[in-house]
Order: C-alpha cells, then structure tokens, then sequence
C-alpha cells in the first residue's frame, strides 16, 4: 500500500511536469512562427520599395551630372527590385498580399519606363525633355499609394493579434498549472490520509493480536 501511493503521487509530479514542459515549448514555437512567419515577405517588399526610390535618385543624379557611376546604380536597383520581388511572390501567402505585390510590380514598371526614357534623353543632350520626364516621374512617385507600408501595417497587426492569442493561451495553460497543482497537492494528502488509515488499522490490528494471546 505504501509503495502504491508513492507511485501514484509520483504520477501525479510527472503529469505536472511534463505538462509544464509541452505549455512553454508550445509558447516557444508560437513566438517564434509569430516572429519568423512574415519576415521574409517584409525584408523582400522593403528591398523592392528601396530599389525603386534607388532608381528614381539614379536617374535624377545622371540628369545632373552625367556621370556614368548613377547608371550603374540604376541598373543595380532595377536587378535588385526583380530579385526580391520574386522572393516576395514566393513568400506572399495571403491574397492581400499578393495583390499588392502586383501593384508594386506595376509601379515598378511605370517608374522604370519613365526613369529609362529620362536617362535616355539625357545622354541624348536633351535636357528639358529630360527634365520633364523627371518631373513626370515625381508626380507618379508623389501619387502611387505607399504598398511597402500598407503590407507592413496588415502584418504588424496580424502580429498583435497573434500574440494576443499567445497570451491568452499562456493565462489559461497557467491556470491548467495551478489546477493540477492542487490536484497533486489533494493527492497527496489523500494518499498521506490512506496511508495513515492503513497504518493504523494495522496497528489496531496487532494489538487486538496481541491482547488475545495475552487473554489465552
């Protein structure tokens, strides 16, 4: 009997640990997917944004100064923007998202025809033409809504409400803890109550032997 009740409340300990062990490991996951999940996405998207605003400077710059090094960077910016716009297709799970990915790619492109042309007209010697171009291109630039920041904002609230939800499953695996708690703790003052009454009945028991062969 009191090897059965040491097992038991032995249980009752594993139980409370292993649970305690799969509720922080759980929590541990989940931040970690709440962190990681979207970050490629809005590494890509912030990439595609900086390249554009990249060209746009480029372009200006060579108007200005005819210096071959600012094509290079247009060029640059251009290869650059391709490349995370395809890692951000291939992040993009969410049809938001990929709508507004599509966006940036048509932004992309509207830019990149004026900026050409702009390049082109000045290498051309065609400065005032040029200069319209660029002017042209600020306006688009002025009017094109901020895709890079509507993406960030959805993901920065689906990250709120994310952790919300972690921290509502942390209050009550919480509560679970403390419940089992005191399931362990009224176990094992069941099983100290059985042990006892174990004990004293055998006590009993042997003394009421006793008094009979003391009797006889």
């Amino acid at each position: 009997m009191l090897w059965a009740a040491f097992a038991a409340l032995a249980l009752f300990v594993a139980a409370g640990v292993g649970l305690t062990t799969a509720v922080l490991q759980l929590e541990k996951q989940q931040e970690y997917a709440v962190i990681q999940e979207s970050r490629p996405l809005l590494d890509a998207v912030h990439i595609m944004d900086e390249s554009i605003t990249q060209m746009i400077s480029s372009a200006r710059a060579y108007l200005l100064t005819h210096q071959t090094q600012f094509t290079d960077q247009y060029e640059t910016a251009a290869r650059n923007f391709d490349t995370a716009a395809s890692l951000a297709a291939q992040a993009a799970t969410d049809a938001r998202d990929q709508n507004l990915i599509a966006a940036m790619r048509r932004y992309f492109g509207e830019i990149k025809r004026l900026t050409d042309r702009q390049i082109m007209l000045a290498k051309e010697g065609k400065q005032d033409n040029a200069l319209e171009f660029m002017l042209e291109t600020a306006q688009v630039r002025r009017a094109t809504p901020d895709y890079a920041g509507m993406i960030a904002a959805e993901h920065r609230h689906a990250e709120v409400q994310n952790i919300r939800d972690i921290d509502s499953f942390r209050q009550w695996a919480i509560i679970s803890i403390i419940l089992l708690s005191i399931a362990l703790v009224a176990g094992a003052a069941v099983v100290g109550w059985r042990i006892e009454q174990s004990l004293g009945g055998s006590i009993a028991r042997q003394i009421r032997r006793t008094e009979a062969i003391i009797a006889g």
